[in-house]
């Protein structure tokens, strides 16, 4: 007779990998430096990737956060004026909690749908919708 430790061992080895993983998903930062009167995030695009979001709806969400204009070059965005780090990366992790993280499980695994003129968060973790406006 088996006993429930060796029990729990065998079903644990029978789940698959991605189930036992806990990975805790962390806002990426932006690399912020000023030139002149201007702000450059130098890893805006990355930024973007990471977060599987359009880097021109992200970028229009950053300029409404500090009130000001902008725009993309490459990989990085210009914005006109200085400043700090801390007001462009809150921006940055605003948007994740607004944009990017599902209300429901919490977990970053969502895209944006439009249906009619109604934009929804959809997550793919756990098949939830949540009306979203974008900016």
């Amino acid at each position: 007779m088996m006993d429930y430790e060796n029990l729990l061992d065998r079903a644990r080895s029978k789940l698959p990998e991605r189930v036992l993983k806990r990975e805790r998903f962390e806002t990426p930062r932006l690399n912020v430096h000023g030139e002149g009167n201007k702000t450059i995030l130098e890893n805006f695009k990355e930024v973007c990737d990471i977060l599987r979001r359009d880097p021109q709806q992200v970028l229009r969400y950053i300029v409404g956060v500090v009130g000001t204009k902008g725009s993309m070059e490459a990989s990085r965005a210009i914005l006109a004026g200085v400043f700090p780090d801390e007001a462009v990366n809150k921006g940055i992790a605003n948007y994740v909690k607004d944009f990017v993280m599902c209300p429901g499980c919490n977990k970053p695994d969502t895209h944006i749908l439009k249906d009619g003129r109604i934009n929804y968060l959809k997550c793919d973790a756990c098949g939830a919708k949540h009306v979203c406006k974008i900016v």
